[in-house]
């Protein structure tokens, strides 16, 4: 679904996924940041990035709001898109409150209906 949202939003976006043979860390967010920033410098509307499976990454939220801070304070207009496919791994991951930053939208399971 967030790659069909990249193929319909007239911005330039990254999508990457933790979801890798090879352990991710934190560093792997920030390189994927810094990709989402560039992109988000060669158009005056912004970028998109979505970062996938990021509850894999310990203590990714702390590094998330430090780079969303930043962001917001020099008027960088990179939209973020984080998931997870384990919702209560992902609020373990949660160290900070992330407060005004972000909203936890659920997606069930798809059903026939």
């Amino acid at each position: 679904m967030a790659r069909q949202i990249l193929g319909e939003v007239e911005l330039p976006g990254h999508y990457a996924s933790a979801d890798q043979p090879a352990p991710q860390d934190r560093s792997w967010i920030a390189q994927q940041w810094e990709l989402g920033r560039f992109l988000s410098s060669e158009s005056s509307d912004g970028a998109v990035l979505v970062l996938d499976e990021v509850q894999k990454i310990s203590g990714w939220s702390a590094l998330v709001k430090g780079l969303w801070d930043e962001d917001t304070a020099r008027g960088v207009p990179l939209k973020v898109l984080i998931l997870g496919s384990a919702p209560l791994l992902v609020q373990r991951g949660l160290s900070e409150s992330l407060a005004g930053r972000f909203e936890i939208i659920p997606v069930p399971h798809w059903s026939y209906t």
